[in-house]
């Protein structure tokens, strides 16, 4: 017989990350599917700009998170920090303590942060 392992209290069913800016709550489409290509875009991208920003955007957020984001009038500093920051939760990656990989230097070259 073949090996059989279950993982299911290894692994996370708590839902979907939400970011919190002001009081509005903007939930992270954190999908693996989706993370695969969000990260497939990212790579493909050698110079992030404001079209594939967008593009990230609408792949990270519900359509709810991308209205709730929209309604923050955010200046571009504030609203590429939203977007790294989900990037972070979408792959696991987020740290309260330290920076991590996916930072606008590796994922949003543009930004120069």
């Amino acid at each position: 017989m073949s090996k059989r392992v279950n993982l299911t209290e290894k692994l996370d069913f708590e839902g979907s990350p939400v970011i919190v800016v002001n009081d509005v709550e903007i939930e992270v489409n954190d999908d693996a599917q989706n993370v695969l290509k969000l990260m497939g875009l990212a790579a493909d991208s050698s110079d992030v700009n404001a079209g594939t920003l967008e593009k990230m955007a609408d792949m990270l957020f519900t359509e709810e998170g991308r209205k709730n984001l929209n309604s923050l009038k955010l200046n571009m500093k504030n609203y590429t920090k939203v977007i790294e920051t989900a990037m972070d939760l979408a792959t696991g990656e987020y740290n309260d303590d330290e920076q991590s990989p996916l930072t606008a230097s590796t994922i949003l070259p543009m930004t120069g942060n």
